[in-house]
């Protein structure tokens, strides 16, 4: 009887190991989406971020165009300052899209078709000109290698 009752409770454990284990696999996956998802709410954040920059800040706009169109050696040394760290937030902005592309073959497949006609505008006209290409020129050391190879084979066309 007890050998029986032994037998039982052993098959009674194995069952319960296995559905801890199903358990913790599907916390585990999601979790990884939790994750996943702030990483995209983040990147939306930056691009807010960026544009309340050029929208809310009329000076600010004023020295985006100047520096753009007339590159570094127009604006002030305090205007270098601001039109830089615009340029580091787009250009780490934009990378960290990259990722997130990549990451998910899904997204890179479909919403890349899509998105990347509008946003390859965006970052045309964010890199392609005098001032972007100067100071993209001297940031390529902070980000991914795939990244810079990515960004010039994409955008930087003179």
């Amino acid at each position: 009887m007890l050998d029986k009752i032994h037998k039982v409770s052993e098959i009674v454990a194995a069952f319960a190991i296995v559905g801890s284990l199903i358990f913790v696999g599907l916390q585990l996956g999601q979790n990884t989406q939790a994750v996943e998802a702030q990483e995209d709410d983040s990147a939306y954040a930056s691009w807010f971020t960026l544009n309340q920059m050029v929208v809310s800040t009329p000076d600010f706009a004023d020295i985006l165009v100047r520096g753009q169109s007339g590159g570094l050696e127009v604006l002030s040394e305090a205007e270098k300052v601001r039109f830089s760290q615009y340029h580091y937030g787009y250009f780490t902005a934009w990378e960290q899209n990259y990722r997130t592309w990549i990451r998910d073959p899904e997204i890179w497949d479909v919403l890349w078709l899509r998105a990347m006609i509008d946003e390859a505008i965006k970052i045309d006209e964010g890199v392609n000109n005098k001032g972007s290409r100067e100071l993209w020129a001297q940031s390529k050391k902070f980000y991914t290698h795939e990244f810079v190879a990515w960004v010039d084979q994409n955008s930087l066309e003179e």
